[in-house]
């Protein structure tokens, strides 16, 4: 996770990430969730 965020802050990119742990998501910067079918942003 560390050398991901890392490379992708270097390089000024984004990362796509999708996963289902809580402390993984808290350290991205946006967070979007699945409501009714949609992608909503939570952060």
């Amino acid at each position: 996770m560390n050398v991901l965020l890392q490379a992708a802050d270097q390089l000024g990119a984004g990362l796509v990430l999708a996963t289902h742990d809580a402390t993984v998501a808290e350290r991205l910067d946006a967070i979007w969730k699945m409501h009714d079918g949609e992608l909503v942003i939570t952060s």
